[in-house]
């Protein structure tokens, strides 16, 4: 009778091993989920903010229709100059208050280019084709990180 008990109680702690085991691994599954869910979100983040840069210099071009006949929209990051201070035209000044948010990254790269030549020669006209892309650098820390395909929108219209 004593060794039926004995028995008993190892086999009750071995049980009680095996579930800690699965709680353990459950827990870790929990964690990679949860890591993966707040990358996700991050990359919606980034990507609505994109979006909402391209539309935002859509709206600008398409209000400035001088800067746009005198083709001062095709820039990007490289040559826009965020610190500078001096008197800028309207259309430096519209570019200025989209990508020289200190909310955005200082790695984002960006361009805004006419690849047309719609009305008199000019590569940026009305009704001409309109490319912005827009790459910013990933700030995840999992296997997606060296996907660049997330971290780019390239949007064409005709404005």
């Amino acid at each position: 009778m004593v060794h039926a008990h004995k028995r008993n109680k190892g086999f009750i702690l071995m049980a009680e091993l095996i579930a800690i085991v699965v709680f353990g691994v459950s827990l870790l599954a929990l964690t990679k989920l949860l890591s993966s869910s707040m990358t996700s979100a991050d990359q919606s983040v980034q990507m609505s903010q994109a979006n909402w840069m391209i539309q935002d210099v859509l709206a600008r071009m398409s209000i400035n229709k001088k800067g746009l006949r005198n083709n001062e929209y095709s820039t990007s990051n490289d040559q826009l100059k965020c610190n500078e201070l001096s008197n800028s035209n309207a259309t430096t000044k519209d570019l200025k208050m989209v990508f020289c948010n200190p909310a955005i990254s200082s790695n984002t790269q960006w361009s805004v280019s006419c690849n047309d030549q719609a009305v008199d020669d000019n590569p940026c006209s009305i009704n001409s084709l309109v490319t912005i892309r827009i790459h910013w650098p990933d700030t995840s820390s999992n296997l997606m990180k060296n996907n660049d395909a997330l971290n780019q929108i390239t949007y064409s219209t005709r404005i």
